[in-house]
């Protein structure tokens, strides 16, 4: 495999997400988010950027401040472009085709933390608190449909799975977990009390009605396959990936491989189910094959300083580009990789 660095830039604050829009007519846009503690308040901006194809290089089209960004998603349904942030003010809904406007916004109780789209268009958002909670998002309102208590420390992460309208999956980042729901939509979660656990909604969330243990420390990324049903992601500070059945979380995963540092965001390739880029924080960027059943590292990229902390990483929908973004450096960079 051959990858070249195809451009970087400095985004002047500390980059920590990156999201390219999914929507085929709009497969060059991309989406910066980053987040800088200045004193007591939290805050940060969206970079809107875009990628000529002849240059191979990103223009910069349009930027807007907001709270500090901790997670962010393009829709994935509509023509429309418009994108969700799960910042430190809330949740917040913004048009951006070659803009950016905010439409409006959702206030909730501590740090939004991490949201996904569901299948049926809402979103689920977890938060500093341990909460989940469902949204409705309409053109201009985003309206609570439901939340409770998942977790006792911070969820970190929540995801939806790609194929159920009836799972939600929760993980927590203090202890050792992963947590799987039924609802309306699947959504997988991740926070602080390092426990996997499987919730059915429509009994109640009350309590677990499965509960498991494997990652040694708090697991900060889950992704469900958009491949394969019943197949996921996990990723933890003990810097370990795991690959699971959904069907058999009791057996532990059914592979694993360890990447030499914290895995804070994972993503599937668009089309080949066998290949899954890691964030690895001080230990870099991994592409992953999952070829035959086990795990094995196809490219890696070390950061120059182990200060620095890569956060972000996603695949342009239509090529086989890859865009990487990094803490305390503020370094965006697009790579070009020859499989």
């Amino acid at each position: 495999m051959e990858v070249h660095l195809l451009d970087e830039i400095d985004v002047q604050s500390g980059a920590d997400s990156v999201e390219w829009c999914p929507l085929c007519d709009h497969t060059d846009l991309l989406m910066c988010g980053t987040y800088q503690l200045c004193g007591v308040k939290r805050v940060g901006s969206l970079l809107l950027f875009k990628y000529c194809t002849q240059r191979k290089k990103l223009q910069h089209i349009v930027s807007a401040q907001s709270d500090g960004i901790l997670d962010m998603k393009w829709a994935p349904f509509d023509d429309i472009c418009s994108l969700v942030t799960a910042n430190a003010g809330g949740i917040s809904l913004y048009c951006c085709d070659d803009k950016l406007d905010l439409i409006t916004k959702y206030d909730q109780q501590g740090l939004s933390l991490s949201l996904d789209w569901t299948i049926r268009k809402d979103i689920i958002v977890s938060s500093s608190t341990g909460k989940i909670s469902k949204l409705d998002v309409g053109p201009d309102h985003l309206t609570k449909l439901w939340s409770w208590s998942a977790h006792e420390y911070e969820a970190w992460i929540v995801a939806c799975d790609r194929c159920s309208d009836d799972i939600v999956y929760s993980v927590c980042i203090h202890s050792t977990s992963i947590q799987r729901m039924n609802c309306y939509n699947t959504s997988l979660l991740g926070g602080d009390d390092c426990r996997l656990l499987m919730w059915d909604t429509r009994i109640s969330c009350q309590k677990p009605v499965q509960c498991c243990k494997h990652h040694e420390m708090g697991v900060c990324s889950i992704q469900s396959s958009p491949h394969k049903q019943h197949s996921l992601l996990s990723g933890s500070y003990d810097e370990t990936v795991c690959v699971w059945d959904n069907r058999y979380f009791g057996k532990g995963p059914l592979t694993s491989f360890s990447v030499g540092g914290g895995v804070w965001r994972l993503k599937w390739h668009p089309v080949n189910c066998n290949q899954v880029l890691v964030a690895c924080m001080r230990a870099g960027y991994k592409l992953l094959s999952l070829e035959g059943g086990k795990m094995s590292a196809l490219w890696s990229k070390d950061l120059q300083n182990p200060e620095h902390l890569a956060y972000g990483v996603d695949w342009k929908r239509d090529s086989e580009i890859v865009v990487t973004c990094s803490f305390y450096n503020n370094l965006m960079q697009l790579w070009g990789l020859v499989l």
